[in-house]
């Protein structure tokens, strides 16, 4: 397999989803060779008594959870290119460490906090996703590697990349992989549809499973193994929520638009809410510059 991934960031932080993405971090470096950084962000307490102690105590804490971590993934088998330790947001620091090092990955856990500051504020790991460049692989869950690989289909430039890195990586573990495009069932008028009606969404559908083979065959002819391909009469997330199941092997695979913190928490994206009930690790791609299927989008 031609590497997909020559440099990768993990982002750690000594909670145990962390811990899962070390491991994953270090088994993608060992397979494919990438050279692989670790980061740790560790954020100063303002405080109007002992300001000195308190700043080198957090520092020490940090720079522990850094090495720790170093030394497991070493002991795995796996090389750090270099430990980065860096004062700031989390988010902040990941996303510069990743631009400046020019990673190809990310790779984290994924941090559980309340419902309600989820809502206005997000996870670390969301705001990542929602602003980085380059795939986040944000592992849940203890079951790696995955034995099937779910990618998330709807004729965009960001799901060819995940589709495309998606197959590398089932092929990379022997994985099953299965495309899922979702074509929701439109709710039925009180007299039913008419024949004409009816023959237009007949159509739409054929339309819809003939681009989703399309895209099945030239993930085969790319990468020499063509994914099952599934048209699910549901919506996006539901969709690739089904097709995962509540098996935490199965890696979901899909492609993000990106949208603003106050238009994620008020409407939500098919990514955000994969990411956030999805019972394995989930790959998130940014998606490059890549002609559509032709079915808009």
């Amino acid at each position: 397999m031609s590497e997909p991934v020559r440099r990768m960031l993990l982002a750690v932080d000594g909670s145990r989803d962390s811990e899962h993405a070390a491991r994953a971090a270090a088994d993608l470096a060992g397979r494919t060779g990438a050279e692989l950084h670790v980061v740790h962000a560790w954020q100063y307490i303002h405080s109007p008594h002992l300001q000195a102690y308190i700043r080198s105590e957090l520092e020490r804490w940090g720079r522990e959870i850094l090495e720790e971590q170093v030394k497991k993934i070493e002991a795995a088998g796996a090389g750090v290119a270099k430990a980065h330790l860096l004062m700031g947001r989390a988010a902040s620091v990941i996303l510069h460490v990743a631009g400046e090092i020019g990673a190809d990955l990310i790779v984290m856990g994924s941090r559980g906090t309340n419902p309600i500051e989820r809502l206005l504020l997000g996870s670390v790991s969301e705001e990542v996703v929602s602003h980085a460049g380059q795939p986040v692989l944000i592992m849940r869950g203890s079951s790696w590697p995955p034995r099937r690989v779910v990618i998330g289909d709807d004729g965009s430039g960001p799901a060819w990349q995940a589709a495309e890195l998606g197959t590398r990586l089932a092929r990379l573990f022997g994985a099953e992989e299965v495309l899922v495009r979702a074509h929701p069932r439109l709710p039925a008028p009180s007299g039913g549809w008419g024949p004409e009606a009816a023959r237009g969404l007949a159509e739409a559908r054929g339309r819809e499973e003939e681009a989703l083979r399309g895209r099945a065959e030239e993930l085969g002819a790319l990468l020499g193994s063509r994914p099952n391909a599934v048209l699910a009469e549901k919506e996006p997330a539901g969709a690739i929520l089904d097709a995962a199941g509540e098996d935490e092997a199965t890696l979901v695979a899909l492609g993000s638009r990106g949208m603003g913190a106050v238009r994620r928490a008020m409407l939500g994206s098919v990514s955000t809410k994969v990411l956030r009930a999805a019972r394995g690790p989930v790959l998130v791609c940014p998606g490059r510059e890549r002609p559509q299927d032709g079915r808009g989008g």
